[in-house]
């Protein structure tokens, strides 16, 4: 029996978090590799374009712009993705920069589940720097993506499975905290799930985020609280993602939902010591 768990690293949470999504019917946004390709635009009329886009050319794109300005919007045909999404999915901030400047649109959805650049921008683990770059070029940020499957249904969920800072910056933009997607999708769910504690004691107790709601459904149809998906999260004990969790228990306890009575799931109880299971 484990006295108390270790921190998982971020690459095993995101690859138990995926088996969750997976359950639940989840896609991701694009084939990753195929949408890296640049090659996606050459059968357009901006294959020029593209290829300065792929290669970081501010100049070149000034310049190819400048002489043919509808080229800022262009779509390549497999999955509806702009110039500017593509620089964004693939990491190329001076080539975003650069197209926002010329002209493009923030606000454009793809045509494989209606994704917007800027939901690609809160997608990033590592930085903001896009979320910033996006909003300050007009992005949208309550504009979720159109397929109900989609994992990241709008900015906020997709920056709460990834980052707090990105998380203020939408929020401080008018990004909605409680704005539900379909099957119950939402920023302070996506949070739990990722067991993002900074995250969710960030909506909650800071921006009062709707914790009486369900986030989310059993199978049987049971409904599932915050108080149960914090059950599933483990930190060793003391850890800053532990005392973090431990605030947030408080501020539930305060508002009616107790955590210590709630049931410790079958799984842990086999595996975890009865002096971790009393604190965790």
């Amino acid at each position: 029996m484990i006295s108390q768990p270790r921190l998982l690293a971020p690459v095993f949470r995101w690859i138990a978090f995926c088996g969750i999504l997976a359950t639940m019917g989840c896609v991701e946004p694009l084939p990753p590799r195929r949408a890296h390709e640049l090659d996606l635009f050459r059968a357009t009329t901006a294959w020029p374009l593209a290829r300065a886009v792929g290669d970081g050319d501010t100049v070149d794109i000034a310049r190819l712009l400048a002489a043919h300005g509808a080229w800022v919007n262009v779509r390549e045909p497999s999955f509806g993705l702009t110039l500017l999404m593509w620089a964004v999915y693939t990491d190329r901030y001076a080539s975003a920069q650069a197209l926002l400047r010329h002209g493009a649109d923030p606000n454009l959805r793809n045509a494989s589940g209606g994704v917007t650049a800027l939901i690609y921008g809160a997608d990033k683990y590592r930085t903001s720097a896009y979320v910033k770059l996006l909003l300050a070029h007009g992005a949208d940020p309550n504009l979720g993506a159109t397929d109900s499957l989609e994992r990241n249904a709008t900015p906020l969920i997709a920056a709460a499975l990834n980052r707090l800072e990105s998380v203020r910056l939408l929020v401080a933009a008018g990004a909605n905290v409680n704005h539900q997607a379909p099957y119950s999708k939402s920023a302070l769910e996506a949070a739990l799930l990722r067991r993002r504690v900074d995250v969710v004691r960030y909506l909650l107790v800071e921006q009062g985020a709707d914790f009486r709601r369900p986030v989310g459904y059993t199978r049987d149809s049971a409904a599932v609280r915050v108080v149960d998906l914090l059950r599933d999260a483990l930190f060793p004990l003391g850890s800053p993602e532990h005392r973090t969790k431990m605030e947030i228990v408080r501020f539930l306890l305060a508002h009616g939902q107790n955590y210590w009575t709630t049931p410790i799931p079958a799984r842990y109880q086999r595996q975890y010591s009865n002096a971790y299971l009393t604190r965790y």
